[in-house]
Protein backbone atom coordinates (compact mmCIF):
# COMPACT_ATOMS: atom_id res chain seq x y z
CA UNK A 1 0.00 0.00 0.00
CA UNK A 2 2.74 2.42 0.85
CA UNK A 3 4.57 1.52 -2.60
CA UNK A 4 1.32 2.33 -4.39
CA UNK A 5 0.67 5.56 -3.11
CA UNK A 6 4.11 6.77 -3.52
CA UNK A 7 4.67 5.80 -6.86
CA UNK A 8 0.86 7.35 -7.40
CA UNK A 9 2.22 10.45 -5.50
CA UNK A 10 5.33 10.30 -8.48
CA UNK A 11 3.53 10.48 -11.09
CA UNK A 12 0.95 12.96 -9.62
CA UNK A 13 4.11 15.39 -9.75
CA UNK A 14 5.07 14.50 -12.81
CA UNK A 15 1.73 15.32 -14.33
CA UNK A 16 1.40 18.84 -12.45
CA UNK A 17 4.78 19.46 -14.00
CA UNK A 18 4.34 18.37 -17.75
CA UNK A 19 1.06 21.05 -17.09
CA UNK A 20 3.10 23.82 -15.83
CA UNK A 21 5.43 22.97 -18.50
CA UNK A 22 2.75 22.84 -21.59
CA UNK A 23 1.02 25.79 -19.78
CA UNK A 24 4.19 27.71 -19.95
CA UNK A 25 4.84 26.94 -23.19
CA UNK A 26 1.28 27.82 -24.51
CA UNK A 27 2.09 31.12 -23.11
CA UNK A 28 5.51 31.78 -24.50
CA UNK A 29 3.41 30.89 -27.77
CA UNK A 30 0.90 33.49 -27.29
CA UNK A 31 3.71 36.15 -25.99
CA UNK A 32 5.51 35.48 -29.39
CA UNK A 33 2.65 35.11 -31.54
CA UNK A 34 1.88 38.48 -30.30
CA UNK A 35 5.29 40.22 -30.17
CA UNK A 36 5.24 39.16 -33.90
CA UNK A 37 2.18 40.66 -34.93
CA UNK A 38 2.96 44.14 -32.99
CA UNK A 39 6.76 43.88 -34.72
CA UNK A 40 4.87 43.21 -38.28
CA UNK A 41 2.31 46.07 -37.46
CA UNK A 42 4.99 48.36 -36.52
CA UNK A 43 6.82 47.63 -39.49
CA UNK A 44 4.11 47.90 -41.89
CA UNK A 45 3.17 51.22 -39.94
CA UNK A 46 6.88 52.25 -40.64
CA UNK A 47 7.16 51.57 -44.05
CA UNK A 48 3.67 52.98 -44.19
CA UNK A 49 5.39 56.63 -42.96
CA UNK A 50 8.32 56.23 -44.67
CA UNK A 51 6.16 55.85 -47.99
CA UNK A 52 4.18 59.26 -46.83
CA UNK A 53 7.42 60.82 -46.45
CA UNK A 54 9.03 59.84 -49.73
CA UNK A 55 5.57 60.74 -51.42
CA UNK A 56 5.86 64.16 -49.71
CA UNK A 57 9.64 64.36 -50.89
CA UNK A 58 8.57 64.25 -54.47
CA UNK A 59 5.39 66.41 -54.01
CA UNK A 60 7.92 68.91 -52.95
CA UNK A 61 10.72 68.23 -55.33
CA UNK A 62 7.61 69.38 -57.95
CA UNK A 63 7.35 72.70 -56.40
CA UNK A 64 10.82 72.97 -56.40
CA UNK A 65 11.73 72.27 -59.84
CA UNK A 66 8.71 74.58 -60.92
CA UNK A 67 10.51 77.67 -58.40
CA UNK A 68 13.35 77.50 -60.57
CA UNK A 69 11.43 77.41 -63.66
CA UNK A 70 9.14 80.20 -63.26
CA UNK A 71 12.55 81.94 -61.61
CA UNK A 72 13.83 82.83 -65.26
CA UNK A 73 10.38 82.12 -66.91
CA UNK A 74 7.37 83.64 -65.20
CA UNK A 75 4.60 81.43 -67.04
CA UNK A 76 2.88 77.53 -67.03
CA UNK A 77 4.15 76.13 -70.43
CA UNK A 78 5.65 73.42 -68.72
CA UNK A 79 6.67 71.37 -71.37
CA UNK A 80 8.08 74.04 -73.44
CA UNK A 81 5.61 73.76 -76.43
CA UNK A 82 5.26 77.37 -76.59
CA UNK A 83 1.37 76.85 -77.08
CA UNK A 84 -0.43 77.86 -73.91
CA UNK A 85 1.43 79.65 -71.31
CA UNK A 86 -1.29 79.68 -69.02
CA UNK A 87 -1.47 76.70 -67.90
CA UNK A 88 0.70 73.06 -68.27
CA UNK A 89 1.25 69.81 -66.55
CA UNK A 90 4.12 67.56 -66.70
CA UNK A 91 5.78 64.23 -65.03
CA UNK A 92 8.63 63.97 -64.06
CA UNK A 93 10.88 60.23 -62.81
CA UNK A 94 12.49 60.04 -59.95
CA UNK A 95 14.38 56.94 -58.15
CA UNK A 96 11.66 55.50 -56.28
CA UNK A 97 8.87 57.66 -57.49
CA UNK A 98 7.04 59.79 -59.66
CA UNK A 99 5.72 63.52 -59.52
CA UNK A 100 3.39 65.79 -61.90
CA UNK A 101 2.97 69.27 -61.65
CA UNK A 102 -0.35 71.48 -62.81
CA UNK A 103 0.19 75.11 -62.74
CA UNK A 104 -2.21 77.50 -63.63
CA UNK A 105 -1.83 81.06 -63.86
CA UNK A 106 -4.39 83.83 -62.45
CA UNK A 107 -4.75 85.53 -66.18
CA UNK A 108 -3.93 84.28 -70.02
CA UNK A 109 -1.12 86.56 -70.01
CA UNK A 110 0.82 85.19 -66.46
CA UNK A 111 1.15 88.21 -65.31
CA UNK A 112 -0.63 88.06 -61.67
CA UNK A 113 -0.85 84.85 -59.14
CA UNK A 114 0.10 81.66 -60.34
CA UNK A 115 -1.11 78.22 -58.34
CA UNK A 116 0.94 75.08 -58.79
CA UNK A 117 0.18 71.84 -57.78
CA UNK A 118 2.44 68.97 -57.19
CA UNK A 119 1.54 65.47 -56.24
CA UNK A 120 4.28 62.78 -55.19
CA UNK A 121 3.11 59.22 -56.20
CA UNK A 122 4.66 56.20 -54.93
CA UNK A 123 5.72 54.13 -56.92
CA UNK A 124 4.02 55.43 -60.10
CA UNK A 125 0.87 57.84 -60.89
CA UNK A 126 -0.44 54.60 -62.53
CA UNK A 127 -0.06 52.26 -59.98
CA UNK A 128 0.29 54.23 -56.67
CA UNK A 129 -0.45 53.26 -52.90
CA UNK A 130 0.82 55.96 -51.50
CA UNK A 131 0.32 60.13 -52.75
CA UNK A 132 1.46 63.36 -51.32
CA UNK A 133 -0.20 66.80 -52.42
CA UNK A 134 1.62 70.45 -52.34
CA UNK A 135 -0.69 73.01 -53.28
CA UNK A 136 1.35 76.71 -53.62
CA UNK A 137 0.49 79.60 -54.91
CA UNK A 138 2.84 82.36 -55.70
CA UNK A 139 3.27 86.03 -57.35
CA UNK A 140 6.29 87.92 -58.93
CA UNK A 141 8.23 89.59 -55.91
CA UNK A 142 9.59 93.13 -56.37
CA UNK A 143 7.78 92.91 -60.16
CA UNK A 144 4.69 93.75 -58.84
CA UNK A 145 5.76 97.30 -57.35
CA UNK A 146 6.18 100.55 -59.20
CA UNK A 147 9.14 100.76 -57.00
CA UNK A 148 11.15 98.42 -55.16
CA UNK A 149 13.87 99.61 -52.82
CA UNK A 150 16.40 97.60 -50.96
CA UNK A 151 17.67 100.20 -48.07
CA UNK A 152 16.42 103.79 -48.98
CA UNK A 153 13.83 105.59 -50.82
CA UNK A 154 14.78 109.73 -50.85
CA UNK A 155 11.68 111.87 -52.30
CA UNK A 156 12.60 114.91 -50.65
CA UNK A 157 13.51 116.61 -53.59
CA UNK A 158 10.29 115.29 -56.22
CA UNK A 159 8.20 117.58 -57.01
CA UNK A 160 4.55 117.98 -55.55
CA UNK A 161 3.17 117.46 -59.51
CA UNK A 162 5.02 114.11 -58.93
CA UNK A 163 2.48 111.03 -58.76
CA UNK A 164 2.97 107.34 -58.21
CA UNK A 165 0.06 104.68 -59.51
CA UNK A 166 1.47 101.55 -57.75
CA UNK A 167 2.80 100.31 -54.59
CA UNK A 168 6.03 101.25 -53.30
CA UNK A 169 8.21 98.80 -50.79
CA UNK A 170 12.01 99.58 -49.15
CA UNK A 171 13.31 96.38 -48.06
CA UNK A 172 13.78 97.37 -44.27
CA UNK A 173 12.07 97.11 -41.18
CA UNK A 174 9.64 99.84 -40.21
CA UNK A 175 11.56 100.05 -37.44
CA UNK A 176 14.47 101.14 -38.81
CA UNK A 177 15.04 104.87 -38.13
CA UNK A 178 18.32 105.23 -40.64
CA UNK A 179 16.99 103.54 -43.74
CA UNK A 180 13.32 103.34 -45.45
CA UNK A 181 11.25 106.44 -46.65
CA UNK A 182 12.96 109.67 -46.18
CA UNK A 183 10.27 112.67 -47.67
CA UNK A 184 10.49 116.59 -47.30
CA UNK A 185 10.16 116.48 -44.04
CA UNK A 186 13.71 118.07 -43.03
CA UNK A 187 14.53 116.00 -40.15
CA UNK A 188 16.49 112.41 -40.78
CA UNK A 189 14.15 110.19 -39.08
CA UNK A 190 12.67 107.95 -41.96
CA UNK A 191 9.91 106.13 -42.02
CA UNK A 192 7.56 108.42 -40.19
CA UNK A 193 3.94 109.03 -41.56
CA UNK A 194 4.55 111.85 -43.43
CA UNK A 195 8.16 109.99 -45.40
CA UNK A 196 5.09 107.47 -46.37
CA UNK A 197 2.87 109.71 -48.05
CA UNK A 198 3.65 109.45 -51.08
CA UNK A 199 1.19 111.06 -53.55
CA UNK A 200 -0.66 108.83 -56.19
CA UNK A 201 -2.34 105.42 -55.20
CA UNK A 202 -1.24 101.96 -54.09
CA UNK A 203 0.64 100.41 -50.68
CA UNK A 204 3.67 102.64 -49.07
CA UNK A 205 5.39 100.00 -47.71
CA UNK A 206 8.55 99.24 -45.30
CA UNK A 207 8.84 95.79 -44.90
CA UNK A 208 11.97 92.88 -45.55
CA UNK A 209 11.61 90.96 -48.26
CA UNK A 210 13.44 89.20 -51.20
CA UNK A 211 15.10 91.18 -53.81
CA UNK A 212 15.62 89.68 -57.28
CA UNK A 213 19.00 89.34 -58.93
CA UNK A 214 19.67 89.82 -62.19
CA UNK A 215 21.14 87.24 -64.38
CA UNK A 216 23.85 88.77 -66.36
CA UNK A 217 24.44 85.68 -68.51
CA UNK A 218 21.04 85.07 -69.66
CA UNK A 219 21.30 88.89 -71.64
CA UNK A 220 25.04 88.54 -72.73
CA UNK A 221 24.52 85.44 -74.23
CA UNK A 222 20.95 86.45 -75.65
CA UNK A 223 22.99 89.96 -77.42
CA UNK A 224 25.26 87.76 -78.46
CA UNK A 225 23.10 85.54 -80.73
CA UNK A 226 20.41 88.27 -81.26
CA UNK A 227 21.66 91.80 -80.71
CA UNK A 228 24.57 93.84 -80.01
CA UNK A 229 27.27 92.96 -77.95
CA UNK A 230 30.74 94.80 -76.78
CA UNK A 231 33.58 93.85 -74.42
CA UNK A 232 34.94 97.52 -73.30
CA UNK A 233 36.54 96.37 -70.27
CA UNK A 234 40.13 97.01 -71.33
CA UNK A 235 42.07 99.85 -69.46
CA UNK A 236 45.08 101.95 -70.10
CA UNK A 237 47.06 105.07 -68.50
CA UNK A 238 47.29 108.04 -69.83
CA UNK A 239 51.05 108.58 -70.49
CA UNK A 240 50.66 112.21 -72.55
CA UNK A 241 47.63 114.68 -72.54
CA UNK A 242 47.35 118.42 -73.18
CA UNK A 243 44.75 120.52 -75.07
CA UNK A 244 42.14 117.96 -76.02
CA UNK A 245 44.47 115.12 -76.98
CA UNK A 246 45.14 112.11 -75.32
CA UNK A 247 47.71 109.49 -75.39
CA UNK A 248 47.35 106.16 -73.43
CA UNK A 249 50.52 103.33 -73.16
CA UNK A 250 48.51 100.93 -75.22
CA UNK A 251 48.52 100.66 -78.92
CA UNK A 252 45.14 99.64 -80.52
CA UNK A 253 43.32 100.62 -77.44
CA UNK A 254 41.18 103.80 -79.47
CA UNK A 255 41.36 101.73 -82.88
CA UNK A 256 37.32 101.72 -83.84
CA UNK A 257 36.13 103.77 -81.26
CA UNK A 258 35.48 106.80 -82.81
CA UNK A 259 31.89 108.40 -81.73
CA UNK A 260 32.66 106.65 -78.07
CA UNK A 261 33.55 108.28 -74.90
CA UNK A 262 36.50 107.67 -72.97
CA UNK A 263 35.97 108.25 -68.99
CA UNK A 264 38.92 108.70 -66.51
CA UNK A 265 38.58 106.86 -63.36
CA UNK A 266 41.57 108.26 -61.89
CA UNK A 267 41.79 109.15 -58.19
CA UNK A 268 40.49 113.27 -58.64
CA UNK A 269 38.00 112.19 -61.63
CA UNK A 270 36.28 108.73 -61.64
CA UNK A 271 32.33 110.90 -61.32
CA UNK A 272 30.12 111.33 -64.15
CA UNK A 273 31.27 115.76 -64.25
CA UNK A 274 31.94 117.56 -67.60
CA UNK A 275 35.82 117.05 -66.58
CA UNK A 276 36.33 113.24 -66.17
CA UNK A 277 34.90 111.80 -69.70
CA UNK A 278 34.89 113.08 -73.33
CA UNK A 279 33.49 112.13 -76.60
CA UNK A 280 36.81 110.42 -79.05
CA UNK A 281 36.43 112.40 -82.29
CA UNK A 282 39.51 111.44 -83.75
CA UNK A 283 42.21 108.57 -83.68
CA UNK A 284 45.47 108.57 -84.68
CA UNK A 285 48.89 107.11 -84.24
CA UNK A 286 48.35 103.79 -84.39
CA UNK A 287 45.17 103.95 -81.81
CA UNK A 288 47.20 105.13 -79.19
CA UNK A 289 46.26 108.76 -79.33
CA UNK A 290 42.79 110.51 -79.21
CA UNK A 291 41.03 114.16 -79.90
CA UNK A 292 38.49 114.82 -77.72
CA UNK A 293 35.27 117.16 -78.39
CA UNK A 294 36.90 119.23 -74.95
CA UNK A 295 40.41 120.02 -73.31
CA UNK A 296 41.45 118.64 -70.60
CA UNK A 297 45.23 119.58 -70.50
CA UNK A 298 47.38 118.09 -68.25
CA UNK A 299 45.40 116.82 -65.80
CA UNK A 300 45.01 113.89 -66.96
CA UNK A 301 48.16 112.10 -67.53
CA UNK A 302 48.58 109.51 -65.24
CA UNK A 303 45.29 108.48 -64.99
CA UNK A 304 43.63 105.10 -65.51
CA UNK A 305 40.95 105.31 -68.79
CA UNK A 306 38.56 103.29 -69.77
CA UNK A 307 36.00 103.35 -72.96
CA UNK A 308 32.63 103.62 -72.77
CA UNK A 309 29.77 102.70 -74.99
CA UNK A 310 27.64 105.93 -76.07
CA UNK A 311 24.64 106.53 -77.58
CA UNK A 312 23.02 109.75 -79.44
CA UNK A 313 20.01 110.18 -81.57
CA UNK A 314 18.04 107.13 -82.64
CA UNK A 315 18.87 103.87 -81.82
CA UNK A 316 15.90 102.08 -83.07
CA UNK A 317 15.03 97.84 -83.84
CA UNK A 318 18.23 97.56 -82.22
CA UNK A 319 16.99 94.68 -80.02
CA UNK A 320 19.44 94.42 -77.36
CA UNK A 321 22.72 95.70 -76.55
CA UNK A 322 25.14 94.37 -74.21
CA UNK A 323 28.36 96.00 -72.69
CA UNK A 324 30.84 93.79 -70.54
CA UNK A 325 33.10 95.71 -68.34
CA UNK A 326 32.31 99.00 -68.15
CA UNK A 327 29.65 101.82 -68.59
CA UNK A 328 26.81 103.61 -71.41
CA UNK A 329 26.31 106.64 -71.99
CA UNK A 330 23.38 108.17 -73.50
CA UNK A 331 24.35 111.57 -74.45
CA UNK A 332 21.16 113.95 -74.48
CA UNK A 333 23.42 117.44 -74.96
CA UNK A 334 22.80 118.34 -78.48
CA UNK A 335 20.16 115.45 -79.72
CA UNK A 336 17.05 114.54 -78.46
CA UNK A 337 17.54 110.45 -77.62
CA UNK A 338 14.71 107.97 -79.42
CA UNK A 339 15.23 104.14 -78.45
CA UNK A 340 12.07 101.93 -79.93
CA UNK A 341 11.89 98.24 -79.70
CA UNK A 342 15.83 98.69 -77.60
CA UNK A 343 16.99 97.86 -74.45
CA UNK A 344 20.20 98.38 -72.80
CA UNK A 345 22.47 96.21 -70.12
CA UNK A 346 25.49 97.03 -69.03
CA UNK A 347 28.39 96.12 -66.77
CA UNK A 348 29.03 99.43 -65.52
CA UNK A 349 26.57 102.70 -64.74
CA UNK A 350 23.98 103.89 -67.28
CA UNK A 351 23.97 107.55 -67.17
CA UNK A 352 22.08 109.95 -69.19
CA UNK A 353 23.80 113.55 -69.98
CA UNK A 354 22.39 116.87 -71.28
CA UNK A 355 18.60 118.16 -71.20
CA UNK A 356 17.21 117.03 -74.24
CA UNK A 357 14.44 114.64 -74.67
CA UNK A 358 14.37 110.83 -74.32
CA UNK A 359 11.99 108.31 -75.85
CA UNK A 360 12.58 104.69 -75.10
CA UNK A 361 10.24 101.56 -75.52
CA UNK A 362 11.64 98.27 -74.63
CA UNK A 363 12.49 95.17 -76.94
CA UNK A 364 9.92 92.47 -76.96
CA UNK A 365 11.16 89.56 -78.64
CA UNK A 366 9.47 87.83 -81.28
CA UNK A 367 7.12 84.88 -81.47
CA UNK A 368 6.77 82.19 -79.66
CA UNK A 369 8.72 83.55 -76.62
CA UNK A 370 7.42 87.49 -76.83
CA UNK A 371 9.99 88.66 -73.95
CA UNK A 372 10.40 91.76 -72.54
CA UNK A 373 13.23 93.34 -71.76
CA UNK A 374 14.22 96.03 -69.49
CA UNK A 375 14.53 99.78 -70.60
CA UNK A 376 17.81 99.75 -68.66
CA UNK A 377 19.77 97.39 -66.60
CA UNK A 378 22.92 96.80 -64.62
CA UNK A 379 24.24 94.82 -61.65
CA UNK A 380 26.73 96.74 -60.08
CA UNK A 381 26.48 100.28 -61.73
CA UNK A 382 24.21 103.20 -60.86
CA UNK A 383 21.92 104.44 -63.07
CA UNK A 384 21.98 108.16 -63.02
CA UNK A 385 19.78 110.73 -65.10
CA UNK A 386 22.98 113.59 -64.56
CA UNK A 387 20.56 116.64 -65.71
CA UNK A 388 16.58 117.60 -65.89
CA UNK A 389 15.11 118.45 -69.09
CA UNK A 390 15.27 121.93 -70.63
CA UNK A 391 11.55 122.00 -70.18
CA UNK A 392 10.89 120.62 -67.01
CA UNK A 393 8.42 118.27 -67.73
CA UNK A 394 8.04 114.79 -66.73
CA UNK A 395 7.19 112.96 -70.03
CA UNK A 396 10.72 114.76 -71.76
CA UNK A 397 12.23 111.28 -70.02
CA UNK A 398 9.87 108.84 -70.89
CA UNK A 399 10.00 105.16 -70.52
CA UNK A 400 7.54 102.69 -70.91
CA UNK A 401 9.48 99.45 -68.67
CA UNK A 402 11.93 98.97 -65.94
CA UNK A 403 15.13 100.53 -64.71
CA UNK A 404 16.70 98.14 -62.23
CA UNK A 405 20.11 97.83 -60.66
CA UNK A 406 20.99 95.04 -58.13
CA UNK A 407 23.39 96.83 -56.03
CA UNK A 408 23.82 100.56 -57.32
CA UNK A 409 21.78 103.61 -56.48
CA UNK A 410 19.36 105.24 -58.97
CA UNK A 411 19.13 108.96 -59.06
CA UNK A 412 15.65 109.85 -61.11
CA UNK A 413 15.89 113.57 -62.80
CA UNK A 414 12.13 113.57 -63.70
CA UNK A 415 10.23 110.49 -65.45
CA UNK A 416 7.47 109.32 -66.43
CA UNK A 417 7.70 105.72 -66.61
CA UNK A 418 6.55 102.11 -65.28
CA UNK A 419 8.87 101.03 -62.57
CA UNK A 420 12.16 101.55 -60.99
CA UNK A 421 14.48 99.20 -58.52
CA UNK A 422 17.61 99.76 -57.09
CA UNK A 423 19.41 99.71 -53.89
CA UNK A 424 19.10 103.53 -52.99
CA UNK A 425 16.53 105.78 -55.26
CA UNK A 426 16.68 109.26 -55.26
CA UNK A 427 13.50 111.14 -57.14
CA UNK A 428 14.21 114.92 -57.54
CA UNK A 429 11.60 117.14 -60.30
CA UNK A 430 8.70 115.87 -61.47
CA UNK A 431 8.44 111.84 -60.77
CA UNK A 432 5.43 110.06 -62.51
CA UNK A 433 5.51 106.13 -62.50
CA UNK A 434 2.90 104.66 -63.84
CA UNK A 435 2.73 100.09 -62.63
CA UNK A 436 1.61 98.25 -65.13
CA UNK A 437 2.55 94.45 -65.26
CA UNK A 438 2.55 94.29 -69.29
CA UNK A 439 5.60 96.07 -69.00
CA UNK A 440 7.68 94.69 -66.44
CA UNK A 441 9.75 91.67 -67.42
CA UNK A 442 10.89 89.00 -65.21
CA UNK A 443 12.87 86.88 -67.99
CA UNK A 444 16.45 87.02 -66.54
CA UNK A 445 16.12 87.24 -63.28
CA UNK A 446 16.59 84.75 -60.35
CA UNK A 447 14.46 84.63 -57.35
CA UNK A 448 11.21 87.35 -58.66
CA UNK A 449 8.95 84.96 -56.95
CA UNK A 450 7.46 84.80 -53.54
CA UNK A 451 5.33 82.29 -51.73
CA UNK A 452 2.11 83.67 -50.99
CA UNK A 453 0.31 80.22 -49.81
CA UNK A 454 1.94 76.52 -48.98
CA UNK A 455 -0.82 73.76 -48.22
CA UNK A 456 0.34 69.83 -47.76
CA UNK A 457 -2.18 67.33 -47.62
Amino acid sequence: MKFFLETLNTKFRKGITLIIAISLMLILALLGWTVANFLSADLRMSSRLLDSERALYLAEAGIDWTLKKLGSEYDCDLDEDGKDISSGSVLHNLEYGQYRVNCECEDRKCKGIITIESTGYIPGEDSYYTRREVEVTIDRAGFTKAAYVRNFLDWSEMSSRSRIDGDIQVLVDAAEIDKGFEGPDLDTITNEPEDLEIPGRGERIAEEGRYPTIDMDYFREWAQSDGYYRDYSAVAVVISSGGNVIEVDQAGFFTGKRGEVVRNLGENHGSWQDTDWAVITKVTFGGKRAELDREVGDTWIGDSVRIVKRFSGANNNQKLWYIEGSDILIDLREKDGQFNQTSLVGEGDIVLVGDRKIRMKVYVSSAPSKETFPNLATKEGNIYLRDAPKDKKSKSHSFDGLIYTEDGDVVINYIEGRGVMGYNVFWKGIVKLKYNTKYIPTEGFLGNVEIVTWWEK
